[in-house]
């Protein structure tokens, strides 16, 4: 059974109740401080999100890959996090969707504590064990980006 956690604020534009304002290309600004957690491990997404909360992030945790497709499709673009929990070709997929949609976007991977997995080169590399001091890394990704735009 998938689990999924909104984002507390509203995350998509009406111009009234009858018309959904769709978002257009997703820009460097939009949504960067959100991030798509996602991992088939319900009891990991915690932690996680109690993390980056912690340091101003927005969190939409979830175990549904529907889920995640549906909301890079609609312009959540900040920062993907992808758990070693999803299978790798699941996983390369969302990666690169999640590069189609969202060109600013910051992909990042919680690897698994005892097996060595091959991660793409684009993505940012976490344990558990230490995801919480390292979330600075997030932020540094992005303002070198910013600086190379």
């Amino acid at each position: 059974m998938a689990v999924s956690i909104p984002i507390p604020q509203s995350a998509y534009a009406f111009e009234d109740v009858k018309h959904l304002v769709l978002p257009q290309q997703a820009s460097a600004n939009v949504h960067d401080n959100t991030v798509l957690s996602f991992s088939f491990e319900k009891d990991l997404l915690p932690r996680r999100e109690a993390a980056l909360r912690s340091v101003g992030y927005n969190v939409f945790s979830t175990t549904s890959e529907a889920c995640v497709r549906f909301e890079i499709q609609m312009g959540q673009c900040g920062v993907l996090l992808l758990c070693y929990t999803i299978l790798d070709a699941i996983r390369r997929d969302l990666a690169g969707l999640f590069e189609r949609h969202c060109h600013s976007g910051v992909l990042a991977f919680v690897k698994h504590p005892l097996i060595r997995e091959e991660t793409q080169p684009d993505q940012i590399c976490f344990l558990d064990s230490d995801f919480r001091q390292n979330l600075h890394l997030i932020e540094e990704v992005r303002i070198s980006r910013n600086k190379s735009a």
